[in-house]
């Protein structure tokens, strides 16, 4: 590894479970009289699987149901706290190591995830990352709103963001983790690309174009 950048997925590649559905949890936990309104979730599921909707539209239903209303400084105290548990219980000591043997070569380090950014900055900030780009949440005055602000960093977009962070010019050795195969552009674009416990779909495309595979989610990655 040389100097240069570390690019990281979070869902499914430095931890093991969807930390967006994980959050949702929490937050019901926390908040049990919101589950009034999750009603009409199951609907908006059957409306997106008839109409041909996307998971986007879906993931701000969700969040709108749960935490929409939130005031700002609670929401960031609760996702700071959560960001902790996430830390302490579901990234294994091999994507610690990976992320400090970066660290250690001077590489900048990126957390890009299409999760919403409080509590994926938090995350980001736990880990020592030296730059998050996740989705951003919309806010009306101190009050979450439950959309979208812009665009769903996800697929293409997330390589528009990673470009004005690396940029263009010497931007050293690129290393990009994901697990997913809707990040098949991001290993593409980075220089050292790798597969991390891929889904079917990105073991296949790993094995057809030659990224690197490395299995960070066994139990023995955990030490039990």
């Amino acid at each position: 590894m040389g100097a240069g950048f570390a690019v990281f997925d979070l869902d499914g590649t430095l931890t093991s479970s969807d930390t967006y559905k994980r959050f949702l949890r929490a937050r019901l936990r926390a908040k049990p009289w919101r589950l009034a309104h999750c009603v009409p979730l199951a609907w908006h599921y059957r409306v997106a699987v008839r109409e041909g909707r996307d998971h986007i539209w879906l993931k701000q239903k969700a969040l709108r149901a749960i935490a929409g209303g939130s005031r700002r400084d609670e929401l960031l105290a609760f996702a700071a706290r959560y960001a902790a548990d996430v830390v302490a219980d579901d990234v294994p000591q091999v994507a610690l190591s990976a992320i400090a043997a970066h660290r250690q070569a001077g590489d900048q380090l990126v957390l890009c995830s299409a999760s919403f950014d409080f509590y994926v900055e938090a995350i980001g900030d736990a880990l020592g990352f030296d730059h998050v780009i996740c989705t951003r949440a919309a806010w009306q005055s101190d009050r979450l709103v439950g959309d979208i602000d812009g665009i769903n960093c996800f697929g293409d977009e997330k390589i528009r963001r990673l470009d004005a962070v690396v940029g263009s010019g010497e931007r050293g050795t690129v290393t990009a983790y994901t697990d997913h195969h809707s990040d098949q552009p991001l290993l593409d674009w980075a220089d050292k690309p790798v597969a991390v416990s891929p889904t079917r779909h990105m073991r296949e495309a790993a094995k057809s174009k030659g990224y690197a595979v490395e299995d960070w989610h066994a139990k023995a990655a955990f030490g039990s």
